[in-house]
C-alpha cells in the first residue's frame, strides 16, 4: 500500500458515515412536482425491470412499451411533443440483455464454470454501465416526449446520467497513475444518444469503484476517496461530490461534503427495492435542480478564452455555442496559476 492509498484508507476511517438512508433526499428535487414527477418515474422504471426479469423474452416488447407508454402519460397533454415518433424500444431491450445476468445472479458464471475474482471485476465495468444505460435510456423518453430537448441549452436544465465508454483507465487529464473504473458524466437528452468515449476529470460527475465481492466494500470506498479527489481540482465550479460502489451485487451511493463523506446502506440489486433506490437516484440527478448534483450556480462564465499554456479550466453546464474560436470547449478564466487540489483551499480542500 503506498502513501495515496494508505491516505486514502485514513480519511475513509475518519470522515466516512455509513448506512445512511436519508442521502436519497440531497439527490431529488426541492420542486414539489418534479419531485412527484421523479418518484412515479423512478415507480415506472423499477416495474419495467422487474417485469423483465419474470416474463419470458417474446414478451418483453409488449412491457416495454406499455412502460413507454406510461412515461409518456406522465407528461401533460398540453406539452407533449407530437413530433416524437422515435422509440427508445430497442435500445432498452439490448441493455436489459447485456446487463440481466447481473440481476438474476448468474453473471458469476460463463459456461457453466465459476469466473475468476480478476474476471468477475471485468465483467463489472461492463454489466453496470450497461444497467445505467438502460434507466438513462428510460429517463430521456421522458424528456423526449415533452419535446424538452428541442428548448434545451445546457445540462443545467435537465439532463441524464451515462457512463463513459472507456472502463478501467486513466483519465486523460490526470497527474497521477489511478485508473478510474467506471465514470459517470451529465449529458443533454437527446434522440438517440450515445457514450461519450474519453475519460477527464474535468468532464465526470461521478466516479464508480467496483470490486466483485461484497466483502471488498472498504477497498472500494478508499478507491473512490482517493480517486474522487482530483474532481475537485479540474472543476472549480463543484460545491461537493457523488460517488459510488459497486461490489458484487451491492450498491453504495455516497455523498462527499465540506467534512463528511456519507453512504447509503448497501442496495443490493437480486432485490426489488434495492433497484428501485439504486433507480431513485439516477432519476433524481436527472430531474433535481443544477446545485444538487453538486455544481455551485453562482459560478458563471467570466470571458471566453482559448487554451494556452496555463490550461485554463474547464466549466460544466455551459452551452457549447459559448465555445472559443480554437478551443474544444468553453472554459472559465481563472486569476492566477492552478494549483494541485491538496494546497488549494475552499471547495477542493474536501474529505
Amino acid at each position: 500500500m503506498d502513501a495515496q492509498e494508505q491516505e486514502a484508507a485514513r480519511l475513509v476511517g475518519l470522515h466516512l458515515v455509513r448506512n445512511v438512508p436519508s442521502i436519497i433526499n440531497a439527490a431529488l428535487p426541492r420542486n414539489p412536482d418534479k419531485r412527484a414527477t421523479a418518484a412515479r418515474l423512478s415507480t415506472i422504471i423499477a416495474e419495467l425491470l422487474e417485469e423483465l426479469l419474470n416474463i419470458p423474452e417474446a414478451e418483453a416488447e409488449a412491457a416495454i412499451r406499455r412502460a413507454l407508454d406510461a412515461i409518456r402519460e406522465l407528461v401533460p397533454q398540453e406539452t407533449q411533443d407530437a413530433n416524437a415518433n422515435l422509440s427508445p424500444l430497442n435500445a432498452i431491450s439490448g441493455c436489459f440483455a447485456e446487463f440481466e445476468a447481473w440481476l438474476d445472479g448468474t453473471w458469476t458464471q460463463l459456461g457453466g464454470r465459476q469466473v475468476s475474482d480478476i474476471k468477475l471485476e471485468a465483467r463489472l465495468y461492463r454489466l453496470f454501465p450497461k444497467f445505467v444505460m438502460f434507466i438513462a435510456h428510460c429517463i430521456n423518453a421522458y424528456f423526449y416526449y415533452n419535446g424538452t430537448i428541442r428548448a434545451l441549452t445546457n445540462e443545467r436544465q435537465c439532463r441524464i446520467v451515462v457512463p463513459f465508454g472507456k472502463t478501467d483507465t486513466k483519465p486523460t487529464d490526470s497527474d497521477n497513475r489511478g485508473r478510474v473504473d467506471i465514470g459517470l458524466k451529465l449529458v443533454k437528452p437527446k434522440m438517440p444518444f450515445v457514450r461519450p468515449l474519453t475519460i477527464t476529470n474535468a468532464a465526470m460527475f461521478a466516479i464508480a469503484e467496483a470490486k466483485a465481492y461484497a466483502i471488498d466494500h472498504v477497498l472500494a470506498f478508499n478507491q473512490l476517496f482517493r480517486y474522487s479527489r482530483p474532481l475537485y481540482e479540474r472543476q472549480p465550479d463543484r460545491r461537493f461530490l457523488w460517488g459510488l460502489t459497486v461490489c458484487g451485487e451491492d450498491v453504495y451511493v455516497c455523498l462527499f461534503m465540506p467534512s463528511k463523506a456519507y453512504a447509503t446502506p448497501a442496495m443490493n440489486v437480486h432485490t426489488p427495492e434495492g433497484c428501485r433506490a439504486l433507480i431513485n437516484f439516477f432519476v433524481g440527478w436527472s430531474l433535481c435542480e443544477w446545485d444538487r448534483c453538486g455544481y455551485d450556480p453562482s459560478m458563471v462564465l467570466r470571458s471566453i478564452v482559448p487554451r494556452l499554456r496555463n490550461n485554463p479550466i474547464p466549466m460544466a453546464g455551459l452551452s457549447t455555442s459559448e465555445t472559443a474560436p480554437g478551443s474544444q470547449q468553453p472554459v472559465c478564466h481563472v486569476a492566477g496559476p492552478s494549483s494541485g487540489s491538496r494546497r488549494r483551499g475552499g471547495r477542493p480542500g474536501r474529505c
